[in-house]
């Protein structure tokens, strides 16, 4: 071992705070992906009393470990702070010039952490990862200068993925209102076509509903629709495939041979569960979420992929329809049906949902309008992507210390510029 490998337990110290006044409000959770997070217990009726507070740069973990999909839930808080349930331990670090709490959460996220975790775990009912077993934890503690250092180089990446994250946000929103601008407030620019068809060419570009564009009642919609436009079903306008098992040739990461990405039923890394070698769906599509608390949860798929079990590929007929589909679904309120009241959707069931069938002309100027947003969403994934990737090299050299050479910091320094040069741009 090498020697700046040393024991987690003489640095850190176990924090009991109950919420005896009830001062702290915030409840949070923490999640797999080691994030604070919302919580969704229901509390109706709950002694908050009870509950831990947990200051900013403590750590609180679940010790249950068997129900994680193999990940332990820890996370450090970077708000003043919030309450948590009793089920979890809170932690802190006794001295922070000897041991910086980022650090210490470096360690945690990377996956070696995980698999250390659960071979750890014991007991019969619920494997635990006891507070023993942490402080058991082994890890290489540098000075605090390098701490510093790893920290301020790696925090760099997690600041540009969270950014390029904003941005997608952004111009999602952006998109988003040029759909319900036209698509639900019907007010796309009247073709120059109709407005002749009016008398009025004068109206060409304007827009239609407050123009004066002609609306009728849609008895399946329930609603008033610009004239000459229906309703349809989604299995009408494109293919619908359920996801398939897991193929047999999957990578964690991307190979020269696995590059065509994976996606699963889940919203962490938007689904990403690996890499194969070859894709099931070649063409543009969106992929919906199939079961469980996240049903209904929409994805845009630019590249070639393959879905897995519980999630849904929906692959538009007409190319021109990609964006508008894309908002459509999102739009879908699964919980009216009897089947997502129990938390799943079948390929049939969303092959049926009605949906608003526009113009063929305003479809494609639709499209138009809104790829160049797509496509700039899809340069920054790839971005996140290789970000991503450069964050993983950075954790996992935490246990080389000693021997990192300058020129794989070089390297480390030439993949950041590498994909972050085309948000610069």
């Amino acid at each position: 071992m090498r020697s700046t490998y040393k024991k987690l337990g003489p640095y850190i110290r176990e924090v009991v705070e109950k919420n005896s006044n009830l001062s702290v409000t915030l409840l949070l959770g923490v999640s797999v992906s080691k994030e604070f997070i919302p919580s969704i217990a229901n509390t109706i009726g709950t002694d908050m009393s009870r509950y831990k507070i947990v200051r900013e740069k403590q750590f609180a973990y679940g010790p249950v470990t068997s129900r994680n999909s193999d990940k332990i839930s820890i996370a450090l808080l970077s708000v003043p702070e919030c309450i948590i349930s009793t089920s979890y331990t809170v932690f802190e670090i006794i001295d922070q010039e000897k041991l910086l709490p980022e650090y210490l959460m470096m360690w945690f996220r990377r996956p070696e952490f995980d698999r250390y975790a659960r071979f750890k775990s014991h007991g019969s009912v619920r494997e635990l990862f006891g507070w023993d077993e942490m402080c058991d934890v082994e890890l290489p503690i540098p000075s605090i200068d390098k701490q510093r250092e790893i920290v301020k180089e790696y925090q760099t990446v997690v600041d540009r993925i969270r950014l390029n994250a904003r941005l997608n946000e952004k111009l999602e929103e952006a998109a988003q209102a040029i759909y319900r601008r036209w698509f639900v407030e019907f007010e796309f620019p009247m073709t120059a076509e109709y407005a002749a068809s009016i008398g009025k060419p004068e109206l060409a570009g304007q827009p239609y509903k407050s123009s004066g564009g002609e609306m009728v009642y849609n008895e399946v919609l329930e609603q008033d629709i610009p004239k000459g436009w229906n309703n349809t079903t989604l299995g009408s306008v494109a293919n619908i495939l359920a996801g398939g098992d897991r193929p047999k040739d999957t990578s964690p990461c991307k190979t020269e041979t696995c590059n065509i990405p994976v996606y699963s039923n889940t919203t962490v890394n938007e689904g990403l569960y690996g890499y194969t070698s070859s894709a099931r769906v070649t063409d543009p599509s969106i992929t919906v979420s199939a079961r469980g608390a996240i049903i209904g949860y929409t994805v845009l798929r630019l590249e070639p992929f393959v879905p897995i079990v519980r999630l849904i590929a929906v692959t538009p007929k007409d190319k021109f329809s990609l964006s508008y589909l894309y908002f459509a679904i999102k739009g879908f309120r699964y919980y009216d049906d009897a089947a997502s009241a129990q938390g799943q959707l079948t390929a049939p069931e969303i092959s049926s949902f009605s949906v608003l069938q526009p113009d063929a002309c305003i479809l494609k100027t639709f499209q138009r309008h809104t790829s160049v947003v797509l496509e700039n969403i899809r340069a920054f994934r790839d971005q996140i992507s290789l970000l991503d990737r450069l964050a993983g090299v950075l954790l996992s050299r935490m246990t080389k210390m000693e021997s990192l050479e300058p020129t794989a910091l070089g390297q480390d320094k030439l993949m950041f510029s590498s994909a972050t040069s085309g948000a610069e741009a």
